[in-house]
């Protein structure tokens, strides 16, 4: 419910169902924004009034091709033989289009794609002709081999969507050569349109490697096809989707490869308010770490550190091999982040040093840094898909004495709806640590919610509670609802779907149960909804509470109606409140 598509977006963005616009040509666009940022083309939307994404078929028809354009045929979704499988790295430019964020854009480098070459030789498929577009990334475009050119020739059919009982919607996405063509002398700014000629070739070099022999900036993008309406002509129509590319060369980095007699452990690396656990193994004065990057296929490769007595280092730009749930390379890239302060804003931003270096208490099982290090695409440009700042890595206590937690973190908060009739949902981080670095036991961790200053309860008329439970005042780690939105849970990322209205204030706060006593961290409020009336914190907690019906008689659980709230505190303090169950 939280992936975001985060790569580095241009200045020119279009809103969802905005009119047509102009784009600057990729040498202008990244001169323009250098920003750096994770990388997540996973997109799901955030925003709770569309529940799933929905693909925008009708990109703007007003883009109609300046060429001769030429109705595609019966085409079929291209399906490579046999062959010789390699891995081929790209090298150009890339964008792509979300009805979320509009246009965004990327840099090619350490972008790689599937390639099968034919077994007779004559044939080369590539998967994925399209970097940021998820869509296609498991389709192919296919060229011809002769001699020592390859030609795609275009269109060809890369993604379909087919809808039986709307068939309205139905589109078909075609890979076509494109060439940008200023439209704004003023401003240099254009549009992708196709070309007559719609074959794209490339020189292939003897060790497989791929040049493109066609005008630079030349592009294989994504276009619709649509037929005459309104006056206009039949035409194809770029959808602000495409890669730009140089160069497609073989992957033949090396990972880093532990010897085969090193006795790993697992250790914990700590992340500021969460841990995960990685592996650690020690070679004479080579020290190797598995897991930095626990994402899918990568959570097996190692980097190493060279040890000199307390310290160790760890070299930048060490290559962890093929990370297929993004279609990218993953390295290793030591730095700093520091504080940049561009046109009076400040930001922080990562930057790439040589190394970085723990210090290395061996005896306790400690390393720390005061640095930084990401995994990015590339070894020389920061396009990360984490980061990670004074990173803290240790064997954990077994039984560590928790005095203190930290409190939760707000994600976000989306208030009442009352035009389109949606409750309120809150959803935060939950830290999994201690400020000292003592890790928590996620079993003994619960989260309760307080309105207008009073402990929530969950009724299960009102909620789905885990089984067997009518009523919850804490929520345990890791509890999400199965068949609604009431609870949601995912990592150290939890949230809740508020049903009750017309409140005053809103808020969470963590309770962490040992085998004495419980801690408590202080409140959350969710923005606009702090604190109002009696306000509980760790050194005043709630005892009990009861609820009497307006004749004075208790009921162990209200229904509908109007009732009066008896609140016991730990110091002995009682508040009665008029409490309105619908």
């Amino acid at each position: 419910m939280k992936n975001f598509i985060l790569l580095s977006i241009s200045a020119l963005l279009w809103g969802y169902g905005a009119q047509a616009q102009t784009v600057l040509p990729p040498k202008a666009l990244s001169q323009q924004a250098q920003t750096q940022m994770p990388v997540n083309r996973n997109t799901q939307n955030s925003d709770r009034s569309q529940r799933f994404e929905v693909r925008n078929n009708l990109m703007k028809k007003a883009n109609a091709s300046k060429k001769a354009a030429q109705k595609p045929g019966d085409y079929q979704l291209i399906q490579p033989t046999q062959g010789e499988e390699y891995t081929l790295v790209k090298e150009g430019f890339s964008y792509g289009y979300s009805w979320l964020y509009g246009m965004f854009s990327q840099t090619l480098d350490g972008a790689i794609s599937h390639a099968i070459k034919s077994e007779d030789g004559t044939k080369l498929f590539v998967q994925g002709p399209f970097f940021c577009d998820y869509y296609s990334a498991e389709n192919w475009i296919e060229g011809d081999i002769e001699g020592d050119v390859v030609t795609f020739t275009f269109p060809q059919l890369v993604d379909e969507e087919v809808y039986d009982d709307e068939p309205e919607y139905n589109a078909w996405y075609y890979a076509m050569k494109l060439q940008f063509e200023v439209t704004d002398e003023t401003t240099q700014e254009g549009w992708y349109y196709t070309t007559e000629n719609q074959e794209f070739k490339f020189r292939l070099e003897a060790d497989g490697t791929l040049i493109s022999l066609e005008e630079p900036g030349t592009m294989i993008g994504e276009c619709l096809w649509y037929e005459e309406e309104d006056g206009q002509p039949a035409h194809w129509s770029w959808q602000a989707t495409g890669d730009i590319i140089s160069k497609m060369r073989p992957n033949t980095a090396k990972e880093i490869e532990a010897p085969e007699d090193v006795e790993f452990s697992t250790w914990k690396l700590i992340t500021g308010i969460s841990s995960r656990s990685v592996k650690v193994g020690v070679a004479g004065d080579a020290m190797y770490i598995k897991g930095l990057f626990n994402s899918t296929g990568m959570s097996d490769k190692a980097v190493v550190g060279k040890i000199e007595g307390d310290k160790v280092s760890f070299e930048n730009g060490q290559y962890m091999g093929e990370y297929w749930d993004n279609n990218t390379l993953a390295y290793f890239d030591a730095g700093n982040v520091v504080e940049v302060t561009e046109d009076g804003e400040t930001y922080r931003s990562f930057r790439i040093t040589d190394d970085i270096t723990f210090d290395w208490d061996k005896e306790n099982n400690v390393l720390k840094s005061s640095g930084a290090f990401c995994i990015s695409m590339s070894p020389e440009k920061v396009i990360y898909y984490l980061m990670v700042e004074n990173p803290y890595i240790t064997i954990p206590a077994e039984n560590p004495a928790v005095r203190s937690i930290q409190n939760p973190v707000l994600d976000s908060f989306y208030d009442v709806d009352e035009e389109y009739d949606y409750d309120a949902e809150l959803y935060f981080d939950i830290p999994t640590v201690t400020e000292d670095h003592q890790i928590l036991d996620t079993g003994r961790i619960y989260y309760e919610v307080f309105m207008d200053g009073e402990l929530f309860t969950f009724y299960d008329d009102e909620y789905e509670l885990p089984a067997g439970m009518t009523e919850m005042t804490e929520v345990p780690f890791g509890y999400e609802s199965e068949d609604t939105y009431d609870f949601y849970a995912s990592g150290i990322n939890h949230g809740f779907t508020f049903h009750t209205r017309g409140f005053e204030s809103l808020g969470v706060r963590l309770v962490y149960k040992t085998d004495s006593k419980n801690i408590y961290s202080d409140i959350v409020y969710a923005p606009g909804y702090e604190t109002s009336g009696v306000s509980a914190t760790s050194s005043r907690n709630i005892d009990s509470i009861r609820y009497f019906d307006l004749s004075g008689r208790q009921v162990s659980r209200p229904e509908a109606g109007v009732y009066v709230k008896q609140t016991v505190y730990s110091d002995g303090t009682v508040k009665t409140s008029k409490a309105v169950r619908k």
